[in-house]
């Protein structure tokens, strides 16, 4: 094979994958924006805040069963596909499937047994029946997302996305269809999760058969067989590895951070940092590390296996987090400017006040984790993961400091200790990668240049406020001046330029 100008990740492919992501991710954050806003205006606090317990133990049960499978998905995949053993991709794939769902549907029936207990424990003591019912949601949800993480891999993005849009816009149309007779509650919303996540999973378990089919001539299955035999050891370590450091970073999860503050705080409290976890959520799924990492992640993976060229790596890491942080800056300035006002106004009068300050402090924290992120990405692709178990140690332990300043910070302790471990984890993991051989070099322009166009912007806020009263016009015009600013300090350099070029046309080199 010629690089990978024949392989599943050639320029066509990326090219097409390019559109379809585009499209998909498009349709699925327009629906996902608007449910969750629905949602907020339709439940009653005590409901929000009992939601959003519920919607953090399909993000923490996925976690703890996936026993390192996502982790070989997602590195082992590209580099068979590309390969062309498509009898070795598809064994593959089948075991591990099996093997975590197995292992899925023994912690669902586990939480069954005992969820009287489980439940006050995280503050649903008056909610068993919805934990109960909302465990269907819990298993759907992570049949959806494996199933989505392996299309990914593969670089099937037109079968993926169109997947995901299935369920996200369909459950948005019946969440609209409900707030709109008036019928919305905590009970319906469940209902219409899960019925949106099992026609997910129908439509993605079937899109998955087609996509690994076996057609054609190929490599002998011996010589596929042998490449599985050869590489066994390679993949467990690697699957380990990645599994021990996720479960080490679990703690510092805003997963976790969930279930902490519904058992530690009132239920008014525990709604509106749930709203404010929410919008944290949306920014970390629809920010460019996080969006593009199934797009962008196997054609680093498969092209690095070839060319082994860190600087490429480095380069469109940069870009990555450049892009996230004008992006975070950006949904910080909407914060700034519009105020509590504006929220009053989104939330129906449920959320203003505090929730300016603790959105600020999620968007820092945002920004941290944008930063993590592009790190994790990088050391995922040159497989240099020993260091991210010790670093998510230290992430993890921030828990432990939050659940103590509760007392003094309240709502602000345990995002305020999540950002203090992840500043100095990052900095562990950049040492680390120097000191085996990668050393990593940050955009210093970048990093100023959208701190001074944030600082623009503010200023702009604090001088309309002496002469406009609406929320409205003073969020238009502070960001017209952050966008000016931004455009006028951050031009994308030629090197990121080149690279881009190069990742459309990866199979023409």
């Amino acid at each position: 094979m010629n690089g990978l100008a024949d392989s599943p990740y050639s320029a066509s492919r990326i090219n097409k994958g390019i559109k379809h992501f585009l499209l998909g991710k498009g349709l699925t954050s327009i629906a996902g924006i608007g449910t969750l806003l629905l949602v907020v205006r339709a439940l009653e606090i005590e409901q929000f805040a009992a939601y959003s317990i519920l919607f953090a133990i399909v993000e923490l049960l996925s976690a703890i069963t996936n026993i390192g499978t996502g982790q070989v998905f997602t590195r082992f995949i590209p580099e068979i596909y590309a390969q062309g053993y498509r009898r070795a991709l598809r064994r593959l794939i089948v075991t591990l499937l099996a093997l975590r769902y197995a292992v899925h549907a023994a912690a669902i029936l586990l939480l069954l047994a005992f969820a009287p207990a489980i439940s006050g424990w995280i503050g649903l003591g008056d909610w068993v029946p919805a934990f109960k019912l909302y465990l269907l949601v819990v298993l759907f949800r992570t049949v959806n997302a494996t199933l989505f993480q392996v299309l990914e891999a593969m670089l099937h993005q037109g079968l993926a996305q169109a997947g995901m849009a299935t369920v996200t816009v369909s459950r948005f149309l019946l969440v609209a269809w409900a707030y709109q007779t008036g019928h919305l509650d905590l009970t319906t919303l469940i209902w219409i999760e899960f019925s949106t996540d099992a026609l997910g999973a129908a439509l993605l378990f079937w899109t998955l058969h087609r996509a690994s089919e076996v057609r054609g001539a190929g490599p002998e299955a011996a010589e596929e067989s042998e490449w599985l035999q050869r590489n066994r050891e390679r993949m467990v370590s690697f699957g380990a590895k990645g599994y021990l450091q996720h479960l080490i970073i679990m703690p510092f999860s805003g997963v976790v951070n969930r279930l902490v503050v519904g058992g530690y705080l009132p239920g008014a409290q525990m709604a509106l940092f749930g709203f404010a976890q929410s919008i944290y959520d949306l920014m970390q799924r629809y920010l460019p590390a996080q969006l593009f990492v199934g797009l962008i992640r196997p054609v680093m993976a498969a092209r690095y296996s070839v060319a082994a060229k860190f600087s490429e790596v480095q380069t469109i890491t940069n870009l990555v987090l450049k892009i996230n942080l004008v992006l975070v800056g950006l949904a910080a300035v909407v914060v700034i400017s519009g105020g509590s006002d504006m929220l009053l106004f989104v939330t129906a009068g449920k959320y203003g006040g505090r929730a300016v300050d603790l959105l600020l402090l999620m968007c820092l924290l945002v920004a941290l984790e944008s930063w993590r992120h592009v790190l994790d990405l990088l050391s995922h692709t040159v497989e240099r993961y020993g260091i991210l178990i010790f670093t998510n140690a230290i992430l993890g332990s921030s828990l432990l400091v939050g659940i103590l300043l509760l007392p003094s910070l309240g709502l602000f302790a345990l995002p305020a200790a999540n950002c203090a471990g992840l500043f100095i984890g990052n900095l562990a993991v950049v040492w680390w990668l120097g000191k085996t051989g990668f050393p990593f070099r940050h955009d210093i322009r970048m990093i100023v240049g959208t701190g001074i166009a944030l600082a623009c912007s503010i200023a702009v806020t604090l001088l309309s406020r002496r002469y406009i009263d609406w929320w409205a016009p003073q969020v238009a015009l502070a960001l017209f001046v952050y966008v000016a600013a931004g455009v006028a300090m951050l031009r994308p350099r030629d090197r990121e330029r080149e690279l881009l070029s190069k990742l459309v046309s990866a199979g023409r080199n």
